[in-house]
């Protein structure tokens, strides 16, 4: 996890991709920390930059809705507390789910 490394541009930008389409919760009794998007390349930036999670295609909602390939990023536990803690300063709407840690 490159945590320490992100620059304060990068934890805005990134931010603002959690609060528009993202989600900080428990699934399963763990904590996950997940962006969802049809644009690829950003959400394989956002693992490049931080270090961490998964990127998966969502293919039952694009296949049900005839739309554009989704994609989701995602990362759980730790990765996913470390990457909460510093991006909360930089949060709008998802600031109360930053309790969650």
């Amino acid at each position: 996890m490159l945590v320490n490394k992100l620059t304060k541009a990068n934890l805005s930008y990134i931010a603002g991709f959690v609060d528009g389409e993202g989600f900080i919760g428990y699934v399963r009794g763990r904590l996950m920390f997940k962006i969802s998007n049809t644009n690829y390349p950003i959400l394989d930036w956002i693992q490049r930059t931080t270090g961490s999670g998964n990127i998966t295609e969502l293919k039952g909602i694009t296949q049900l809705r005839k739309r554009r390939p989704a994609y989701q990023w995602s990362c759980y536990g730790n990765d996913a507390r470390e990457l909460v803690k510093v991006l909360k300063p930089f949060l709008k709407i998802k600031a109360g789910q930053g309790f969650l840690i």
